[in-house]
């Protein structure tokens, strides 16, 4: 077997975190990329959600069968997903949880915030 030459980086980093505010009408994956390009991330991890999405088309498995469909009027309980941009696109699904009663965990194809929808996201920033 050939030699490898490698070497073991360690990079000191700090968690920081990142507020996003939508105000009502605003689409929900554009401001998270947007906000990305303004603060020069390449990776975010998403982390809470309060308040209300609008309208949002979904993808979700129900009885072993995968389905898109329009929901409006969302109360998110959890969000998740690790967030990539590069070459000016978003890459990576955001995960969004919904309905205490009979929660759904479905992944966000597009979405339009309701008034003050705020979204958490952490980063790592390297030293």
């Amino acid at each position: 077997m050939p030699f490898l030459d490698a070497q073991r980086l360690t990079l000191k980093g700090e968690k920081k975190f990142l507020k996003l505010i939508f105000e009502e009408g605003d689409e929900i994956l554009t401001g998270i990329k947007n906000a990305m390009k303004e603060n020069s991330l390449k990776e975010i991890k998403l982390e809470e959600i309060e308040g209300k999405i609008k309208k949002a088309k979904l993808q979700y498995m129900e009885a072993a069968k995968l389905k898109s469909r329009e929901f409006e009027n969302i109360e998110p309980i959890r969000i998740s997903g690790t967030i990539k941009l590069s070459f000016e696109e978003l890459f990576g699904p955001v995960h969004i949880s919904f309905n205490p009663k009979n929660p759904i965990s479905a992944t966000l194809l597009t979405g339009i915030a309701e008034q003050e929808l705020i979204i958490k996201a952490s980063y790592i920033e390297l030293k």
